[in-house]
């Protein structure tokens, strides 16, 4: 018979799994909703300032960073962001990224204009990593959970 305590521990990893399932469902409708916007964002000209790859031991990848400024609402303004939901492809692909803006480029900004810091290289992205991540994180969480309740811990 399972105990009070692994009941309880269980069903708070069920709801954790849960919570982070609806929470990374939320912020892929949230990417999704972004790239459908900027679609429709005027496009205006900038300047790449910084162009690298960037490694990422824990995972031994590579993705692109892209650093540049461009004119919009009368002000200067300076972004990194290249696309929505993070960069997702491979070191072939951050190397040609990379490749086809280097520093003194100029690049194509699609701009919010409701709010011009709020800019993005490539009007595109995908939030199918984060609904991805979602459903597995959530899945380990909840089965633990089951597991250890319906078991008592033991």
């Amino acid at each position: 018979m399972t105990d009070v305590l692994s009941l309880g521990f269980g069903g708070a990893l069920v709801a954790f799994g849960l919570g982070a399932w609806f929470l990374c469902r939320k912020k892929a409708d949230a990417i999704e909703a972004e790239i459908a916007a900027a679609k429709s964002w005027p496009c205006v000209a900038g300047t790449v300032t910084r162009s690298k790859l960037i490694s990422v031991k824990s995972t031994a990848g590579v993705y692109p960073s892209v650093h540049y400024q461009f004119q919009a609402g009368g002000q200067t303004h300076n972004s990194t962001r290249i696309l929505f939901g993070g960069f997702t492809g491979t070191r072939a692909e951050a190397e040609a990224f990379v490749a086809e803006r280097p520093v003194g480029a100029t690049v194509h900004v699609y701009c919010d204009p409701e709010n011009p810091k709020t800019a993005v290289l490539v009007p595109e992205g995908d939030g199918k990593a984060w609904r991805q991540n979602g459903l597995w994180i959530g899945a380990a969480f909840a089965i633990a959970g089951l597991i250890i309740a319906l078991t008592g811990g033991g």
